[in-house]
């Protein structure tokens, strides 16, 4: 008999939402979809409880449903690696490798197993994508978590890691929790009970699939660099000139011009060299005023998968900027953008940004959802604060990954 444990089941951990569960319902069982989560959830385990064939899948739903939504996903570049490469490109010595690490497992989901403290591989998929091959772990342990009201509970804690072989990167995440100490099945003593964060268990689990197949991080000067780069390039890309503006701005061509060969040549009297800066200064003035005084800001959103709310951002000489936009407004409407542009430009760095993204499928959900973007030490980190389907974080992934 199917049971979905409390974990799952306590609609303030936000791992089976209402949006979620009225996507199965439509999908899988065909009734009406205008009930609350209580009921929708009792749809759900009696449709497992049916037969055994349903049974497995709701299992293997829950699965993708608990590893998309609120999470923190931290992607780490690694180093090619001769003997590595050899097992990560045959099936059959990764299957070889991985069953060893599973032998005490009841069921391979997350949703059936007894778990203690120590993080268990539950499950694994090797699948070939059109981001290339991908090995994707499902781990799980079990915590004590401390809530507002200071009362203590066992809960489940599921972490995930996706190894994507052809993109040298790997990926782990879990959902962000205050709160988290280790468990002890002997119950929590609040003297002795050690803290832990998503942040360490992300970690671990991404160290334990780096030791299955003997893989070696890239150095952390390397990825700091590599990520900086990939997340400028993706900034500048959701932040191109709308055409209206360009137009302006090709309308007003001759007028550059001119007022770069005054101010070289009669107000400052200095070097031709300096045309091209000058240059950029008079164009990004007329931008940044064109841009700003624009009444219909739908321009810096329409034509876009996504568009800024905050920049953070240091240049090679260690000048730091933040910048933010109130109320959801995109950033590229505001001056401090064109304020700082120039130094982005020149160092092409980026340490965060606060994105709005679009949905993929927006049904039961919003059109849009936040994700702020961090470069920390050797790792990105993306913050993912509502629940977000598996697609749109895929996609995000990807944007700062291939760029």
């Amino acid at each position: 008999m199917f049971k979905l444990p409390n974990t799952f089941r306590d609609e303030n951990e936000k791992y089976v939402t209402v949006p979620v569960l009225k996507t199965f319902t439509k999908g899988n069982i065909n009734v009406e979809c205008t009930a609350d989560r209580s009921t929708l959830m009792k749809r759900m385990i009696s449709y497992a409880n049916n037969d055994l064939n349903q049974e497995i899948e709701v299992r293997n739903w829950l699965d993708s449903i608990i590893k998309e939504g609120i999470k923190d996903v931290y992607v780490k570049a690694i180093v090619s690696n001769n003997d590595a490469d050899q097992i990560l490109s045959d099936s059959s010595k990764i299957e070889n490798l991985l069953s060893n690490e599973m032998t005490n497992v009841h069921i391979n989901n997350i949703c059936g197993n007894d778990y203690n403290e120590k993080l268990t591989l539950v499950k694994y998929e090797i699948k070939s994508t059109k981001r290339g091959r991908v090995i994707s772990f499902y781990m799980c342990k079990m915590i004590h978590s401390n809530d507002r009201k200071n009362q203590t509970r066992a809960l489940i804690y599921p972490v995930f890691v996706d190894l994507y072989i052809d993109k040298k990167m790997i990926a782990g995440r879990a959902k962000s929790k205050s709160n988290m100490y280790i468990y002890n099945k002997d119950g929590f003593n609040a003297v002795t009970a050690i803290n832990i964060t998503a942040e360490k268990e992300i970690q671990l689990a991404i160290n334990k699939v780096l030791n299955y197949f003997n893989i070696v991080i890239k150095k952390t000067s390397e990825s700091n660099t590599m990520f900086r780069k990939k997340l400028y390039r993706i900034l500048d890309k959701f932040t191109h000139t709308p055409l209206l503006i360009q137009d302006k701005l090709d309308d007003n061509k001759e007028f550059i011009e001119n007022t770069t060969t005054t101010i070289i040549n009669n107000v400052c009297g200095i070097k031709e060299s300096y045309v091209r800066d000058v240059q950029y200064d008079v164009t990004n003035m007329l931008e940044k005023y064109f841009s700003i005084t624009y009444p219909d800001k739908t321009i810096f959103i329409t034509d876009r998968d996504a568009y800024p709310l905050k920049i953070i951002a240091t240049d090679e000489e260690e000048s730091h900027v933040e910048q933010t936009a109130p109320a959801e407004e995109p950033l590229q409407s505001k001056a401090v953008f064109f304020d700082n542009k120039k130094m982005m430009q020149k160092s092409e760095l980026c340490d965060g940004v606060l994105f709005i993204f679009n949905r993929i499928v927006p049904k039961y959900f919003s059109k849009s959802f936040n994700i702020k973007i961090i470069v920390k030490k050797d790792y990105c980190l993306f913050k993912f604060t509502e629940y977000t389907r598996e697609d749109d974080i895929d996609h995000v992934l990807f944007s700062v990954i291939d760029a």
